[in-house]
């Protein structure tokens, strides 16, 4: 529900911005790294799109490691291992 509402959203303010500046939308269609831009900039961006891109790739593996950590812990105890998540 919550991502069906920010997807609306953005395409709505997509339509309404881009539909009157059509040089903003052809500026927005471009790579963020550009050869115009100085080289200190395309560094800072490369690093920062690299560490985006392992934050989203890492989130994953740190669930699995929870899933299993926790796993190790019920099993030592004689739980139930479908019961992984603690309640509040």
């Amino acid at each position: 529900m919550f991502l069906g509402v920010v997807v609306v959203g953005t395409v709505a303010t997509m339509i309404g911005v881009f539909r009157e500046d059509d040089d903003l939308f052809k500026e927005r269609l471009k790579p963020p790294i550009q050869e115009s831009q100085p080289l200190a900039d395309k560094i800072l961006a490369s690093l920062l799109i690299a560490t985006f891109l392992g934050l989203i790739a890492f989130i994953p593996l740190l669930a699995l490691l929870n899933c299993l950590k926790l796993e190790g812990v019920n099993r030592a105890n004689g739980a139930d291992v479908t019961a992984t998540f603690p309640t509040q």
